[in-house]
């Protein structure tokens, strides 16, 4: 997929993605909402809590489109929180300074306040591997990366919209397609994910991400799936 091929589903299909981003934390919203609130900035029937959800939503994916140029950095991700997470979370574009919980599993994030640093050294981790890998394995890095960065919890809220905004960004940038979220595959995604909450066993929710939500929009990948190779050269970056 080339650039401009990137930039032309980015464009064209930006009210479905922002739907599908959207319905990730708002389950009962639906498409047609969805639309009229991007289109009109409210909407009588669905409370100012959920169009605020959407508006941000499409101010992230406006960044996206207005960065698809622009090197992929830590500070990316924080300017893409702020934009999800704006007037929602406690603050936005910088990291949680307190404790946060996943409802309905068992596992429980980094305490910053027992072990200040960690978080962030936890996401400059995970980020440095991201960006070492994700030319020879663009796809794989990114699964990997929004995997991650769902599961540490960086921020008070937005995580997984703000993961996901920024793996599309690197989906795109990389001629890779989108990783889209619709009503058939969010079931399969939510057990997958609480799967790997309890178990930290990801390959599940990776598998579920590539064969289920990453749509090509009939163009051609950049580049082919394999993620025995990316875990064998994981591995030895952490060497």
């Amino acid at each position: 997929m080339t650039k401009e091929e990137s930039k032309f589903i980015a464009r064209k299909y930006i009210k479905e993605n922002i739907y599908g981003l959207a319905k990730m934390e708002l389950p009962h919203i639906t498409f047609p909402q969805t639309r009229d609130i991007i289109e009109k900035s409210k909407l009588s029937d669905v409370n100012s809590e959920d169009v605020l959800t959407v508006i941000n939503i499409k101010r992230a994916w406006d960044y996206i489109i207005n960065n698809l140029d622009n090197e992929i950095t830590k500070q990316t991700i924080l300017e893409l929180h702020a934009n999800i997470a704006y007037n929602q979370a406690l603050t936005w574009g910088e990291f949680r300074t307190g404790q946060v919980g996943i409802s309905g599993t068992n596992f429980t994030p980094i305490d910053p306040r027992k072990d200040p640093g960690k978080l962030e050294k936890v996401f400059d981790d995970i980020f440095d591997r991201f960006d070492r890998l994700k030319k020879e394995f663009p796809i794989e890095a990114t699964l990997d990366f929004l995997t991650s960065a769902i599961k540490n919890q960086f921020f008070w809220d937005g995580n997984k919209r703000t993961a996901l905004a920024l793996a599309n960004l690197a989906m795109l940038q990389s001629g890779n397609g989108i990783l889209g979220l619709n009503d058939e595959n969010l079931p399969f995604v939510h057990q997958a994910l609480t799967h790997y909450y309890n178990t930290d066993d990801k390959s599940e929710l990776i598998q579920v991400l590539y064969d289920q939500c990453i749509n090509f929009y009939h163009f051609e990948p950049s580049n082919n799936f394999d993620y025995d190779a990316y875990s064998e050269a994981k591995e030895q970056i952490s060497k």
